[in-house]
């Protein structure tokens, strides 16, 4: 058995709250605010830039996120944030799980400014999944994303922290360290997420 904790099992069947062919959408663990959510590909594959191959599944992807989009807007009365720490080695990783997953949850507070002065400028801009191949090469680049007033931006192979853009969001928050979310599960946020979204028409 997989000791992956994002490849379907009965702990995470449990947490889903909707799928489609390809994707399942669980709260996150570590929901240091309520309507944080994951968008995790089903297939065990390292980043969304490898399983995200063609047209069909880049649109399948974009309804699951525009659904969680409008939720977000409609429950929190707020603007969104999407990351991804996309990496192609599991060995030297500073994603915490090698399981292709999006970060998606409520912030106002933009950080694109923060990760250009820590990190330097953007490798690039990407419209969608299907093009950060054009900017890297999946099966050997490693690649942080971040999606903000809907533009796409990829800074590769950088060296960063675990958890690094939610310790960035979390210090915004004034949260210090819960951004860790083995030592702050959140569950009570995970439950209300998952509540409000069962409660919810959209």
């Amino acid at each position: 058995m997989s000791s992956c904790r994002l490849c379907l099992s009965e702990q995470i069947e449990n947490e889903i709250i909707y799928e489609t062919k390809n994707f399942y959408v669980v709260p996150a663990l570590g929901s240091f605010i309520p309507y944080y959510f994951l968008i995790v590909s089903k297939q065990h594959i390292n980043s969304m830039a490898m399983a995200i191959k063609n047209s069909d599944l880049n649109k399948e992807y974009d309804k699951i996120k525009n659904k969680i989009i409008k939720f977000i807007k409609n429950k929190a009365k707020s603007d969104y944030l999407i990351f991804e720490h996309g990496d192609c080695d599991a060995k030297q990783t500073t994603c915490c799980v090698c399981h292709a997953h999006v970060h998606i949850l409520p912030n106002n507070k933009k950080i694109f400014n923060i990760l250009k002065e820590t990190l330097g400028k953007p490798t690039g801009e990407v419209k969608q999944y299907t093009q950060i191949k054009n900017k890297i090469n999946p099966e050997q680049d490693s690649y942080l994303l971040l999606e903000e007033n809907n533009k796409k931006f990829i800074w590769k192979n950088k060296i960063i922290l675990r958890q690094y853009i939610r310790r960035l969001v979390s210090e915004q928050l004034g949260k210090g360290s819960e951004y860790d979310w083995k030592r702050y599960p959140y569950h009570e946020n995970m439950q209300k997420t998952i509540t409000e979204w069962l409660k919810y028409k959209n």
